[in-house]
């Protein structure tokens, strides 16, 4: 059952989250075999991609700041609830 305003834990699993982080990773220009990580990153600063990396999505269930309202529904504690 859906609630108006308050998105089911699959659909909250598709939008972006600003406070997840993945590495980015980057060929080591003064050396031929290795790659570094220059930072942890929530979305592709080189604009190769318009859609936000899979690891930035929001967890929905699995977050310490999810708050369920109910079986399916629920919200981002850290953003506020939804008027």
């Amino acid at each position: 059952m859906s609630i108006i305003g308050f998105p089911t834990e699959e659909q909250a699993r598709a939008m972006w989250c600003p406070h997840a982080r993945v590495a980015r990773i980057e060929n080591d220009p003064n050396t031929d075999d290795r790659d570094i990580t220059i930072a942890g990153v929530n979305r592709d600063a080189l604009g190769r991609s318009k859609d936000p990396s899979s690891g930035c999505r929001c967890i929905a269930g699995n977050c310490m700041a999810w708050r369920a309202i109910s079986l399916d529904n629920g919200y981002c504690g850290l953003a506020g609830r939804p008027e």
